[in-house]
């Protein structure tokens, strides 16, 4: 749907398929049975979205019985009368009927019911029909909620992208996502998070290889990416089935059943970090559903922290236990040892480079940049974040408190009365420091000089559309009222998340993709087209490097290089 000229992906409701009043969800696990309701979500969650949304009739045909023919005429004319313009269009068609957080809701509620049905999993024609009508009512909920802040003023821009942002956050981390991709980045960053323990978390990392079976690491990552790497690639559905006869079955097995539903929590869980631990489900020895395949990749490291948080917790009292583990790997591993590597291989050796530790050793120990880039007279500043978008705002489907949480983790805070700079202002501030020469470098020719202010992202949530213009706003008005020597100098701040700098090293490093030159695009773009606010710069380098042509299959093969 189109408000005041922002496209909004928009969801089939109960209300526009069904008559009368729907049964909660819980009711409608029991009336269904709880492990085809499981079967039926996992087939779901599983669909390759993208083209689902590009052929959504295709899908419905392919869905339904014959038993249920009348149905899926009914629903497919439903979806050409409401859609007809955008069906085939476009892979990012504003049409959304596959809504991902309903699905891990309905999965989660499944999870925690007791089955009427026993472990019967013949699915029939009622229950595809009975299916639909449950998935369809959590859809409504989620509209309801959104329909909400639609009734707010969205006369200009200003207005309007923020309301799109607290919209479109909500699932942001779970749609249209490449799963090779994804697969791809939390490959490498596994990779380095185990080197980085083998120094800094020993012991922690003893226990996990303990409790998963395996003598290093590197047989973990090995086992894991035998299975994870063929289901995404060759597409295999919602299953995995581990052959007797492979090497090391028992290890493999293991690790398989750890990663599987147990006893689950039934506690509100806003970001579904228990389906996130345990993705899948054990059908029998061997034999497994996938639950999701996008929190089956991101156990590779994503879900390491929760493995290394538990372990932590059994070391309370003794020497090796860390308070704050959370605060301990987000600054020590996410925004040195990981930001540091990445960024030194995005650009080429000839490139002057610092990192925070240089500026300490040089003496700017206050607000230090946390990396530094300079080719000639392009200085690129950047400012790594590995700060967590609040899981309970991320849903609240409020404009107010989504901002507010993007200013309390990018711009500033107020800690006992004192007010502590974020990215936005350290980043004016070290610009400011450039130009009136307290950062040295002697080679810069500070007359001619562009800076190019970049904050390194961890949360795709940060890389939502809207949210590069909303930081952009405060960036301006913090450059009219307190850094005006640095206006003709400075570039607009550019959000970009740590995956995207995996992804593309190569090409940055080689200059084929030259990322001043993808910023100023993008700045201008953003000027010229009032629409394109919505998007982050993520999306549109991302749209860049598929022109390119990424070689994953190379990629993949170099980084499972690193674990033999």
């Amino acid at each position: 749907m189109a408000k005041n000229n922002f496209q909004i992906a928009e969801m089939l409701t109960y209300e526009q398929v069904f008559s009368g009043k729907p049964l909660s969800t819980a009711n409608y696990v029991q009336k269904i049975g709880r492990m085809k309701v499981l079967i039926l979500c996992s087939y779901f969650v599983n669909l390759d979205i993208l083209s689902l949304q590009k052929d959504p009739l295709k899908f419905v045909y392919d869905f339904f019985v014959k038993e249920n023919q009348d149905f899926a005429d009914k629903f497919a004319s439903l979806l050409l009368a409401k859609f007809g313009s955008q069906v085939g269009s476009t892979p990012f068609s504003t049409l959304n009927f596959i809504n991902e957080i309903a699905l891990y809701y309905i999965i989660e509620v499944a999870l925690t019911a007791s089955d009427s049905n026993g472990q019967e999993i013949e699915i029939i024609a009622e229950d595809q029909i009975e299916f639909m009508r449950m998935f369809l009512a959590v859809n409504s909920i989620i509209v309801n909620r959104q329909e909400s802040l639609y009734q707010n003023k969205m006369d200009n821009i200003a207005d309007a992208i923020p309301i799109m942002t607290a919209c479109q956050i909500a699932d942001y981390d779970y749609s249209q996502q490449n799963l090779i991709e994804v697969c791809l980045a939390q490959l490498f960053k596994c990779v380095y998070f185990f080197q980085f323990s083998e120094k800094e978390l020993p012991i922690h990392l003893q226990l996990f290889n303990k409790n998963y079976g395996v003598n290093s690491w590197k047989d973990y990552i090995r086992c894991l990416c035998s299975l994870i790497i063929p289901t995404i690639k060759d597409n295999i559905g919602g299953y995995i089935v581990i052959p007797s006869d492979i090497e090391d079955y028992e290890q493999v097995v293991t690790i398989f059943d750890n990663l599987s539903c147990k006893k689950f929590d039934a506690d509100e869980d806003y970001d579904f970090i228990n389906l996130r631990q345990h993705p899948l489900y054990k059908m029998q020895d061997g034999s497994y559903m996938i639950l999701s395949k996008l929190f089956l990749i991101e156990k590779l490291y994503k879900g390491l922290y929760f493995e290394f948080k538990e372990i932590n917790d059994s070391l309370v009292g003794q020497e090796m236990y860390i308070k704050n583990l959370r605060s301990f790997i987000g600054e020590k591993f996410s925004e040195e040892y990981l930001c540091n590597y990445i960024l030194n291989k995005c650009f080429p050796k000839r490139f002057v480079k610092k990192s925070g530790a240089d500026f300490r050793a040089e003496g700017i120990k206050n607000s230090e940049p946390d990396y530094y880039v300079r080719n000639k007279n392009k200085v690129f500043l950047f400012e790594c974040k590995d700060a967590l978008f609040s899981s309970a705002i991320k849903i609240s489907y409020d404009t107010q408190k989504v901002t507010e949480e993007i200013q309390r983790k990018l711009f500033f805070t107020i800690e006992k009365g004192k007010e502590k700079r974020k990215a936005i202002r350290q980043l004016l501030f070290n610009s400011h420091r450039l130009i009136q020469g307290s950062i040295i470098d002697d080679d810069i020719k500070k007359d001619f000089v562009r800076i190019y202010p970049i904050i390194v992202t961890h949360d795709r949530a940060f890389s939502a559309p809207g949210t590069n213009w909303i930081v952009n706003k405060w960036f301006e008005q913090e450059l009219q009222s307190n850094y005006s020597d640095v206006k003709k100098y400075i570039s607009p701040i550019t959000i970009i998340n740590i995956d995207a700098f995996i992804l593309s090293f190569l090409h940055l490093q080689s200059r084929r993709f030259v990322l001043e030159h993808k910023i100023e695009e993008f700045s201008s773009l953003l000027k010229n087209d009032k629409e394109l606010g919505q998007k982050s710069f993520v999306d549109y380098f991302h749209g860049q490097l598929f022109d390119k042509g990424l070689d994953f299959d190379k990629q993949l093969e170099d980084l499972k290089c690193l674990t033999l």
